[in-house]
């Protein structure tokens, strides 16, 4: 199963929700099994989130579960596009997602792509204002006159680096809080 547990919508779904009237019915179930002698004990009421419960039932049924991080069409480079969140963020959510599911056997690990999106290619993958001016002049030579020049190498080298860069840096993070997966 892959499920996009990383995002900010998703996050929440790692515990109960923190809305009042959720929190009004665990206490309250809670208060009456303690005001009751023949109840079941109280602890009973403290479950799982449905997400939680779900991804224990996957791995009693030997099910592996991945997790996505980013949204669909998010953007290359790290930083850029669509609903993109900063490394800091983006941290935090693989630290908290891969902490929580660490002890259930489901928890495989990420599925780092999700149709990721050039944002900065091309003239505009270069990495410095010099160097977008010699891509622009090359790519001009090139169409009239048929002659390469490396930078065009050098820029879209470059930007088709992107993806490998970011999963490289997830792995890193990953790698630090949930060793082997």
């Amino acid at each position: 199963m892959v499920d996009r547990l990383g995002n900010h919508t998703n996050l929440p779904l790692l515990a109960w929700d923190n809305r009042a009237e959720s929190q009004g019915i665990l206490t309250a179930l809670t208060d009456r099994l303690h005001a009751d002698p023949v109840a079941v004990a109280p602890e009973r009421a403290d479950l799982e989130s449905p997400t939680l419960q779900r991804i224990a039932g996957y791995s009693a049924d030997g099910i592996s579960q991945m997790d996505i991080l980013i949204y669909m069409d998010a953007g290359l480079p790290l930083g850029t596009g669509i609903g993109e969140r900063s490394k800091e963020d983006l941290t935090a959510a693989i630290t908290r997602v891969s902490t929580t599911l660490q002890p259930y056997p489901a928890f495989r690990g990420w599925s780092w792509a999700a149709n990721w999106w050039l944002t900065k290619h091309l003239a505009d993958g270069a990495n410095s204002p010099e160097q977008k001016t010699a891509y622009i002049a090359a790519v001009k030579l090139a169409r009239e006159q048929g002659k390469w020049d490396p930078v065009l190498d050098t820029v879209s080298d470059q930007w088709l680096h992107y993806a490998v860069a970011k999963q490289a840096y997830f792995n890193d993070v990953l790698h630090t809080v949930a060793p082997g997966r």
